[in-house]
């Protein structure tokens, strides 16, 4: 090998490993701190290590243009941020809060109070930037939301510190109140609420932020992957898309997934995450959904069922997001999935800008053996695995769903060493993720695959 040649490798490699440390670094994990629990989540407990950004919530507009801001005054908590390195951004409207946004988006004298008061708040405030919370513009608000957006962005790169701007979205575009190709130009990314999918306001028990559509479509009210899937079809790219996760579920009165309810009393009441575990403590079991990838819990007389999320849902997501090249997650919300001092929830989100390459993990020496993506992912219903073993050894590869249950042992014995390839059929699974783990010489290795059906 000449010089030239070693030296293109070697920038070939500090080029990958600085895009991959950069993409690691970029992932947006946004937590929602709610105006309400200042004295339930003091700034000491909250999560920073899992943390990007904290979106305070909320602020609004009225009707003259000023700001609402009463129950927004916490410069502990913004300090508090600023010092953890978490970047404090205030979200703007939300739900019940959002009336006065198409008036002021149509004129262009309140657009232009509105616009100054906020980035004055924000400025004096010490936010780092502006979670824009419109629920929702209609199609007659379409143009003058494009409009408001770009002045305000325009307004923020006036000041001398630079400022993120970003807007929370509805899972689908049902008003066609987003111009999605114009907006993408001004916002840094976008919150996909993929949440609420089922509540009160539907008839029978569901999930509440399912990764993927359930089998029965009566059900089909949404998934993140169909939401993922309606706004890259509207143009969004994958590195604007940040993806909105539930720490908290809904109660149904139904004793199976998918059933009518039986009466409206409590019916799709919010469950904390914190609460779902105690009911599991109190008797409720803990079932599993292969298809939508949820996790829902069925109490002992089998009259109520809570579809919600746990670290397993979580970590699938957080795989999710990866592998599809998204931006991110953003958590309603921060608190729910406290216990004691610990956010199990948060914890596995706080992997995504943690995932970093770094100079000594790429030149350790080459491992004893190498397990690589099977081939091909998605798959329907065959797919091979392969793995290298750079010398003998017994070898252990076995497939397991996402309870860590053994469903196949596909090798058990000695191997040589060099390549091996064993075909996987997954006809008798439902569609969904599955994991594969190689064991050799005390190494595991793991590898994630997604049956689709």
């Amino acid at each position: 090998m000449n010089l030239a040649t070693r030296f293109l490798g070697l920038a070939t490699l500090l080029f990958l490993i600085n895009a991959a440390c950069l993409s690691a670094q970029d992932k947006v994990v946004k937590g929602y701190y709610m105006y309400w629990s200042k004295s339930t989540l003091p700034a000491s407990q909250v999560p920073w290590d899992d943390l990007t950004h904290l979106a305070y919530a909320f602020i609004w507009p009225d009707a003259n243009g000023n700001l609402v801001t009463s129950q927004a005054e916490h410069p502990e908590m913004i300090q508090r941020a600023h010092d953890e390195g978490v970047l404090p951004i205030i979200s703007v409207g939300g739900w019940g809060q959002s009336d006065a946004f198409p008036a002021i988006a149509a004129d262009s004298v309140l657009r232009a109070r509105f616009i100054g008061n906020l980035v004055d708040y924000v400025v004096s405030k010490g936010y780092g930037g502006i979670d824009l919370d419109w629920e929702y513009p209609a199609a007659g608000d379409r143009d003058n939301l494009t409009v408001l957006v770009r002045e305000l962005r325009e307004a923020l790169d006036e000041l001398p510190d630079a400022y993120e701007l970003s807007m929370a979205m509805p899972s689908v575009d049902w008003r066609n109140g987003y111009n999605v190709f114009a907006l993408n130009q001004y916002v840094d990314w976008f919150g996909l609420m993929t949440y609420d999918f089922h509540g009160s306001w539907t008839n029978r028990a569901g999930h509440n932020s399912p990764l993927f559509a359930p089998s029965n479509s009566q059900c089909n009210t949404g998934s993140i992957h169909q939401s993922v899937q309606h706004y890259r079809q509207k143009g969004l790219p994958r590195n604007k898309i940040v993806v909105g996760l539930a720490s908290y579920g809904r109660q149904f009165n139904a004793g199976v997934l998918c059933g009518v309810v039986s009466s409206t009393t409590g019916n799709g009441a919010a469950v904390p995450y914190h609460e779902a575990m105690r009911r599991i403590d109190n008797g409720w079991t803990r079932e599993w959904d292969p298809v939508s990838q949820g996790v829902y819990l069925l109490n002992p007389d089998s009259t109520r069922i809570v579809t919600f999320d746990d670290s397993t849902t979580f970590r699938l997501k957080a795989d999710y997001i990866v592998d599809n090249e998204l931006r991110g997650a953003m958590v309603w919300a921060l608190g729910y999935d406290r216990i004691d001092a610990r956010h199990p929830l948060m914890h596995e989100l706080g992997t995504l800008h943690n995932r970093t390459v770094s100079v000594a993990e790429s030149t350790e020496l080459p491992a004893s053996v190498e397990l690589l993506p099977n081939y091909p992912n998605p798959f329907n219903p065959v797919t091979t695995l392969s793995y290298r073993l750079s010398e003998a050894g017994t070898v252990q590869l076995a497939v397991y769903d996402p309870l860590g249950r053994e469903l196949a042992v596909l090798v058990n014995g000695n191997r040589p060493a060099g390549l091996h390839s064993v075909r996987f059929d997954a006809g008798q699974l439902a569609g969904g993720v599955y994991f594969y783990k190689l064991r050799f010489n005390g190494e595991t290795l793991t590898g994630k695959m997604m049956l689709m059906k």
